[in-house]
């Protein structure tokens, strides 16, 4: 199981972040500082990902944020600010590159292994049988998420992942990494962020 590591101030989260191959999901590990204290995040600024997509980011306070390469799409890494509570990190990426079968199954398979994946990549070694899938919809994409717990050097964190396809067919990840059990305070964020994706120019 894979978490973050976690000194007391600051609080450092290992994350993944998600690159599209075939139907399935790679990680690669990045270090990223956040902290806690509880805050209330309200409004998002939009920001532009290359020419594929805009996502929110809170800027109340106002979240860090990067865009880094990956080897299938770039991929939009969020941060909560310092004595910002629970302390958080989403990931977003928009793989323009490839395209999902429009079927609702053909979805949900393509999510189930992507997920499984994601989690193994985690260290977390579950089976395909034992996944609770949750069907989500956003703005201008649906699909499954699940959730799990991780540990990485005796820290667990609770991560949550989301696998869709946008109306143009492209898959879509995104991916939540918090402390245990407080992802239900970050039910609002989840759905502001999922919400504020919109393509650009998506006509492939």
């Amino acid at each position: 199981m894979i978490r973050g590591f976690c000194r007391r101030k600051p609080c450092r989260l290992l994350y993944l972040v998600f690159g599209w191959i075939g139907s399935g999901v790679f990680l690669c590990f990045l270090d990223v500082c956040v902290a806690s204290a509880p805050i209330q995040s309200r409004q998002l600024q939009l920001i532009q990902v290359g020419n594929s997509y805009q996502i929110g980011v809170d800027t109340d306070p106002q979240w860090s944020w990067k865009i880094a390469s990956g080897n299938s799409a770039p991929v939009f890494i969020a941060v909560s600010p310092e004595h910002y509570y629970p302390p958080t990190i989403v990931t977003f990426s928009y793989y323009t590159k490839t395209k999902l079968p429009g079927t609702n199954q053909a979805l949900k398979g393509a999510a189930l292994e992507a997920i499984v994946r994601s989690a193994r990549n985690f260290g977390f070694d579950i089976k395909s049988q034992d996944v609770v899938l949750q069907p989500v919809k956003y703005r201008n994409f649906s699909g499954f998420s699940s959730a799990f717990t991780a540990e990485h050097q005796k820290t667990l964190q609770d991560v949550e992942v989301h696998v869709g396809r946008a109306v143009s067919g492209h898959p879509v990840s995104m991916t939540v990494i918090t402390r245990p059990a407080k992802l239900p305070h970050l039910s609002h964020l989840i759905s502001r962020i999922g919400n504020s994706f919109a393509p650009i120019n998506d006509t492939n």
